[in-house]
Order: C-alpha cells, then sequence, then structure tokens
C-alpha cells in the first residue's frame, strides 16, 4: 500500500475480457446449479468479477484482504455507524490524507463527510474497491 496522498494502494488489474468475464459468471451459475457452490459461494464470487469489473472501468483498483491494516485508521475521530452506512473502511493516513476503501469509489458525499469531519483529503488516486468476503 502507498502513502496517503501519493496514489492509491496497490491493486490488481483485471485479466479478463468482458466475453471472458461473461464466460466465467456463466461457469459459476453452471456450478451453483450443479450442487458445487451454495448460493453464498455464487454471490461472493459472481460479486468479486463484477467488482474488478466496475474497479478497472472507473480506474479504482481492488483490494485485497490483506491490503487492510490490522489496526483501526481514525477509529476515535470517525463514528462507526457513519463507516459502516457510508461503507468505507479507512486504510492509512498521513497530516494531510486519508486513503479509503469503498464500496463504491465515486460516493462523493461520504468522501467531502470525511474530509470535513478530518479536515483532510481524500484523493481520488486514495479511493479504493474493497473486496471483502462480508462485503463493505
Amino acid at each position: 500500500m502507498s502513502e496517503p496522498g501519493g496514489g492509491a494502494p496497490a491493486g490488481r488489474r483485471s485479466l479478463l475480457g468482458d466475453a471472458d468475464r461473461e464466460r466465467l459468471i456463466v461457469l459459476l451459475r453452471e456450478h451453483y446449479a450443479a450442487g458445487r457452490l451454495d448460493l453464498d459461494d455464487l454471490r461472493h464470487r459472481v460479486g468479486v468479477v463484477l467488482a474488478a469489473a466496475y474497479a478497472e472501468l472507473i480506474g479504482s483498483p481492488v483490494l485485497d484482504p490483506a491490503d487492510f491494516p490490522a489496526e483501526p485508521v481514525a477509529a476515535e475521530r470517525l463514528g462507526r455507524a457513519f463507516l459502516k452506512q457510508a461503507r468505507v473502511i479507512p486504510l492509512a493516513e498521513s497530516e494531510a490524507a486519508l486513503v479509503v476503501a469503498m464500496a463504491d469509489p465515486l460516493d462523493d458525499r461520504a468522501v467531502r463527510a470525511l474530509e470535513f469531519a478530518l479536515d483532510k483529503e481524500v484523493p481520488a488516486s486514495g479511493r479504493a474497491a474493497g473486496r471483502h468476503r462480508g462485503g463493505l
């Protein structure tokens, strides 16, 4: 992960084209229909594929669980209810900026609220799409 304000955390770019991605989703549904996946697994795996496509479309990295901090960032200054409602997880903080994972990196309302609450920039390059088993 890079420093806040210095670029987005290291994300992964998709190696799949649209046709490959669609075929993968069809295969996942076939595995579900055959009983090799339960509904939660199907939803999760399709969600991962679609999140990667969305992130690639908007130019945002997709994070893996290892990219998330072991200890909460700015937890004492940001309400848990707000973070949950906004679907935001702070990843790193410097004196000038906050790097966050967001379920929707284009949610300017949540970004403006974070910037107001902390009096710090949440740069577009520091917003990443989070991929998490339980969702953001």
